[in-house]
């Protein structure tokens, strides 16, 4: 599957579900939890049919498969996805680039909070007791502003022990 169709296909899906948003005005922009302020907003939130999955998966697929081969991002073991918007993308990131490449990934995703009871490593994280020290990690979401999700990811994780994360 071509990257530059699938992003074509994935943008004809946010405008036609609503999820592209457009300001009407300079005057009314949208705020993001930043504080940041933006003439657009994209939000995944809405789509949950099964056609916009398939497009999801689709391009997160496509896009992660074309960034291995350009060795723009090194290959990896786990696909982390932060609670909660990420835990379906990269649920949907591996089934695509199963399903589609035949690569064959696993994902990781946190809990908001701690269990007191199970297997230590499975307290603050789903999908931790395949995860082995240097494991290699690709993190996905939905949106980037400020990268402050991201980084209490980061620290986060640093629980599971040492690892390396795949990305450029």
């Amino acid at each position: 599957m071509d990257a530059r169709v699938m992003r074509k296909a994935f943008l004809e899906l946010l405008i036609r579900k609503g999820s592209l948003k457009i300001a009407p005005s300079v005057n009314e922009l949208f705020t993001f939890k930043s504080g940041r302020k933006s003439p657009n907003f994209i939000t995944t939130g809405g789509l949950t049919d099964g056609e916009s999955l398939s497009v999801l998966k689709n391009a997160y697929a496509t896009q992660i498969y074309s960034l291995l081969k350009e060795q723009k991002i090194e290959d990896f073991e786990f696909i982390f996805g932060p609670a909660y918007k990420g835990i379906s993308l990269a649920c949907l990131a591996c089934e695509g680039l199963y399903e589609i490449y035949g690569i064959d990934k696993r994902y990781i995703y946190d809990r908001k909070e701690e269990k007191d009871y199970g297997v230590s490593k499975e307290k603050l994280f789903v999908g931790a007791e395949y995860f082995k020290p240097g494991s290699r990690i690709l993190l996905i979401d939905d949106v980037i502003t400020t990268g402050g999700t991201k980084l209490d990811a980061l620290e986060k994780l640093s629980a599971l022990g040492e690892q390396r994360w795949s990305g450029s």
